[in-house]
């Protein structure tokens, strides 16, 4: 059958003393305000950098949309698959036509 996993139960805390000292303002220790500081100073670099990521991102979406209309108006330029046989078709009667006239005449022996 179906094993059933309990997880151990949770480290019994202690419910008499609060771990924070009562009363007081922030920071609890002295070393709290320190990692607070350079926390924000790690999240000022981390702005900036995004701002430069988001700044150089703007930059290539511009240069793809360029580009896409590039390709769109290289794409309408191409012809459609059954653009070259009907050209082909067209010039061959016009030959054929040229040729039946230059004997008809008898330009052609």
């Amino acid at each position: 059958m179906t094993e059933i996993h309990r997880l151990p139960p949770p480290p019994h805390r202690p419910t008499g003393k609060n771990p924070l000292p009562a009363g007081g303002e922030p920071p609890y220790d002295g070393g709290m305000e320190a990692r607070v500081t350079a926390i924000e100073h790690r999240l000022d670099r981390v702005e900036t950098r995004l701002d430069g990521i988001d700044t150089r991102l703007r930059s290539v979406e511009i240069s793809l949309a360029g580009i896409t209309g590039k390709l769109d108006l290289l794409v309408g330029k191409i012809p459609s698959w059954w653009q070259p046989p009907v050209s082909a078709a067209g010039l061959l009667a016009i030959l054929m036509a040229a040729i039946a006239a230059a004997k008809y005449f008898k330009i052609l022996s």
